[in-house]
């Protein structure tokens, strides 16, 4: 039996043409070369600065500081788990070349959020913490919920910079989220109930901080209305950050219910 191979030539021509859609999908995000080679040759590696590393990214122009851009960016920095990714926050001056403020860390990366692209999401709405101290925030989804009985879709991070430090004040926030409550006779005649999460500024401050209001909204996949009334919640500032709120699974309030008997 004869084997077909490939030329040897014809093989890097296709792994090239590869990564330069794989590359094209992440630019794709709204991240320029000229980011990635600001980011990269700031922290020293050169295929960060190429774009060749990176797995997922997303920029955005700060709308207070036009001449900022906001970047996150998930990167294949050569750790022998697949999982975790290096992973990094910055606000970048792409005229003049250089880092403003950059968190450098670590990301987990999963089946429910596998940061290959699309992943990742700047959110630039007006939170003003303090006079002069504007956060911006970092989505990151999660394509995954929790296998069949649903769960959280996105989750954001609140950032506030500090000098050249860029430091997280409000975790992983989940943000938008389902789960099935009727399994029906199939795929077609599952229910599911959704629920989005706002956030808004509030007029109280804590350790010089303003309160963060959230609102979470449900709603049901066949249009009935949602048992479940809309949450109001005010998240205070403890003096280093905010508390992450997790709403609720059905079944978790039935079991806080029955605890309380």
């Amino acid at each position: 039996m004869s084997h077909f191979r490939l030329p040897h030539i014809l093989l890097r021509l296709l792994a090239a043409t590869l990564a330069l859609f794989a590359l094209a999908d992440v630019r794709a995000q709204g991240c320029t070369a000229a980011v990635y080679e600001v980011i990269g040759e700031h922290l020293h590696v050169a295929g960060l600065a190429s774009g060749e590393l990176v797995d997922d990214a997303a920029c955005k122009r700060d709308p207070v500081q036009p001449h900022v851009t906001l970047v996150a960016l998930a990167w294949n920095d050569g750790r022998e788990s697949e999982y975790l990714k290096g992973y990094v926050v910055a606000e970048v001056d792409e005229d003049a070349g250089k880092v403003l403020a950059l968190m450098t860390g670590t990301a987990v990366a999963d089946a429910s959020t596998p940061l290959v692209g699309g992943d990742l999401a700047i959110d630039t709405a007006p939170y003003v913490l303090a006079p002069g101290v504007r956060a911006f925030g970092v989505d990151m989804s999660e394509r995954v919920s929790h296998a069949a009985d649903g769960g959280t879709d996105l989750r954001r991070t609140l950032y506030v910079r500090e000098g050249r430090r860029l430091r997280p004040v409000l975790k992983g926030q989940s943000m938008s989220g389902h789960w099935i409550i009727d399994l029906g006779q199939g795929l077609e005649t599952r229910v599911h109930e959704s629920f989005q999460v706002s956030l808004a500024i509030g007029p109280h401050v804590s350790h010089g901080r303003h309160d963060l209001l959230m609102t979470t909204r449900f709603e049901r996949s066949d249009g009935k209305p949602s048992t479940r009334e809309t949450e109001h919640i005010t998240d205070v500032y403890d003096g280093k950050s905010y508390r992450a709120i997790e709403t609720a699974a059905p079944w978790e309030l039935e079991d806080r219910k029955n605890a309380g008997r």
